[in-house]
Order: structure tokens, then sequence, then C-alpha cells
């Protein structure tokens, strides 16, 4: 007769270290160093927030128990998060070695069968090698401004930036035109709701119907958020508006480029025009020339900045993100 334990029927599961780490340490830091030397700190409950984002949308991609997801990227808070994520909804994480050569780590993700794969925007070029001749479907880019869904599969280069969910019960959602969803032009976003403040602390002006957020954002068809820019970081050329967003992914995808942030200047006839700041890769000699090219070939000419500077350390904040007062400061015409 075979006898039975009288151990708890437990799971011993990659997300119990995690839930242990927030319960027993949950504002104890974790430092995270960037390749470029800058450090981020956040604590381990933030990083479990961050981590169980990132399981959602792994799911959201159609990834399952068992699947391979194909991690090239350094040891930072984002590889980290990966590491809780993948194996918390029961797929496989499978680290793979970017000092290897292009054609190596080819063979190395076909034989794993890698359905998805997370790289930092360093590891570019690589990842663009393995497009056509890898199993990988789904490309996603790690950066300190936040992670983007490359859509490759189907011969696209457009960037479609994460959503960021559907509204919970009682907050609402608009759009500042007054159009709620089905594949609006981006406008400022609107949130009201019993939890939702009537207005700022210390204030006498109410915000009325509607908190304005200062986020750009768009809904979709099925009503998911998908924020994209701050509307303080827009700029406003000739009556037209440009997205700093865009700008910086499209640079980031230049070989040798490592971050870039684009701010507003003045301008005596257009009111404002871009102007792209760059920090390159070690080592790299990426000229604004092959950067403006790039732009070109993917913008209207309007929209492409007239002026790109260089700078050895991009100013960043605590949570990650470039502080761009810093940059207005230091670039003011």
């Amino acid at each position: 007769m075979k006898m039975q334990g009288l151990m708890m029927h437990c799971p011993l599961t990659t997300s119990s270290i995690l839930n242990h780490a927030v319960r027993a340490n949950p504002e104890r830091e974790i430092v995270s160093v960037e390749a470029d030397g800058t450090r981020l700190r956040l604590t381990y409950a933030a990083m479990a927030t961050r981590a169980r984002r990132a399981a959602s949308l792994l799911l959201e991609l159609g990834i399952g128990s068992r699947d391979r997801v194909a991690t090239l990227a350094w040891n930072s808070h984002r590889h980290l998060e990966l590491y809780y994520a993948i194996p918390g909804i029961g797929a496989v994480c499978h680290t793979v070695n970017p000092r290897l050569d292009a054609a190596t780590i080819g063979r190395i993700v076909a034989d794993a069968q890698d359905g998805v794969l997370f790289f930092d925007v360093d590891f570019l070029e690589i990842a663009r090698g393995l497009k056509d001749r890898s199993p990988i479907r789904r490309f996603v880019m790690l950066g300190p401004a936040g992670a983007s869904v490359l859509d490759w599969p189907v011969g696209e280069r457009r960037i479609v930036k994460l959503k960021q969910g559907r509204p919970v019960f009682g907050v609402e959602l608009r759009i500042a035109d007054g159009r709620e969803a089905a594949g609006i032009t981006p406008g400022e976003l609107l949130v009201r709701g019993p939890g939702v403040a009537s207005a700022y602390f210390g204030s006498d002006t109410a915000f009325g119907s509607w908190m304005p957020t200062g986020d750009i954002a768009e809904i979709d068809a099925q009503g998911y958020l998908s924020i994209t820019d701050r509307a303080k970081d827009l700029i406003k050329s000739g009556g037209e508006w440009i997205s700093p967003t865009e700008l910086e992914l499209l640079a980031c995808q230049v070989d040798g480029v490592s971050q870039a942030s684009a701010i507003a200047i003045p301008h005596a006839r257009w009111g404002e025009r871009p102007l792209l700041i760059v920090r390159r890769q070690p080592g790299a000699s990426v000229d604004a020339g092959t950067i403006l090219a790039h732009l070109e070939r993917h913008l209207p000419r309007w929209q492409v900045p007239d002026r790109l500077e260089f700078i050895d350390a991009m100013p960043m904040g605590a949570t990650g993100k470039v502080l761009k007062a810093e940059l207005r400061r230091r670039f003011p015409a």
C-alpha cells in the first residue's frame, strides 16, 4: 500500500519566492545598473508589480504553459522582472548569451523553438537578424523609457506601443475631443469616477466633469488604452503636433544609438521644432546624418528634427525616466 506523506500540498513555484520577498521585505531596495553606468533603485514590491504586468503582456501575446520565451538582455531590473514573469505563467525563460555570434544565436533559438524574444535596445541589430530566420513570432524591445512590441511578423516596421489595459470598475476614460473609443486620433486623457479627485489639494479651481491627466492617449475599438506621450512633452510645429516618443523609438533603431530623447525648442517661424538628443553606445561612431536619414525614411519631412545633439550621459530620474526638464535647461534653443 502506497503511503501518503504528511507534508502539505503547497506548490513550490518561482512566484512564491517573489511573494515571500514582498511580504517579508516590501521596501527593501533593488539597485539596477544600466549598461551606461546609471543606477535605478526600486523596491521588491514595485518590482513584483512590474513583473505581474510583464506576465499579463505575455498572456496577451499568446504565450502559455511550456512555451519558450527568449531573452537577450543585460543584467538589469527589466531582465529580473522577466525572470519571475515568464515562469510565473508556466512558460520557460530561455536566456540567450548576447556575446555569441549572430549565426550561433539563430541556431540556439531555432533549436529551442522560442516564440517570443525580449531584447535590450542594444541588441536591436541581432534581433533584426533573427526576424526572417527563426521561429520567433513576436519581438519586444526593452529600454529605459519602457517596452515596445515590434510588429515585424507581418513585414512592417511600425512600432506598436504596449497598451495600458482597460479601465477598472469605477473609472471612466475619455479622450479630450469627446469621443470615447474606436480608433480615435490621440488626445488628452480625461478620467472621472467616485474615487477620482474633483480638484487638486489646496486649489480653488475644480476640474469640472472630467479630470485632465496630462497624458496623450488613444482608446481602441476594444476599449484598450494606449498612453503615447505626456501633453507637456508634445512638440507643436507650425500648428501640427509631433510625437517625441515616435522620434525616440525610431532613433533607437539605428545601430550605435543607446538612448534618444526629443524636446521642443523655440523657432521664429514654426513656433517650435524638435531637437533630438542622442547618447551613443560605448565605442560607437554613428553620426547625425545616419540617424536623421533613418527618420526621413519613416516620417514626413516636417516631423524630422532640424538639429541633433550628442550627449555623454542622459539625465535620469529615480524611476528610470529621462529628465526632460534638465535637457530643456541644457539646450534652451
